[in-house]
């Protein structure tokens, strides 16, 4: 179970948080798109233009890519018969256990 906690972000934080929610975004499109369901395949094809839209370290790629086949997945199973695709709206993160250190 990972840990949660709330805080009013500062500047550069908020940035991160955006992008991040950008970062899921664009997952969710690319693999709307292409059909991709699976967290490898997923990861492999959008690494390349991951490291052209964002200088943050690929870990961060990793963890949007989790997030949005999550969301996708859930989506999926309330909304079987119809077309569309989630939308990340609220800032939140989820990052790989090598990313921090408390």
């Amino acid at each position: 179970m990972g840990v949660v906690f709330r805080y009013e972000p500062n500047d550069e934080v908020r940035k991160l948080l955006e992008d991040f929610k950008d970062m899921i975004n664009f997952c969710i499109d690319y693999a709307c798109r292409t059909g991709i369901i699976s967290y490898a395949k997923l990861r492999k094809s959008i690494c390349e233009e991951w490291k052209r839209r964002w200088d943050y370290s690929t870990h961060f790629c990793h963890s949007a890519c989790m997030i949005a086949l999550s969301m996708l997945k859930s989506y999926r199973k309330k909304h079987r018969n119809k077309e569309g695709k989630p939308v990340a709206k609220k800032l939140f993160m989820q990052l790989d256990p090598q990313l921090f250190k408390f």
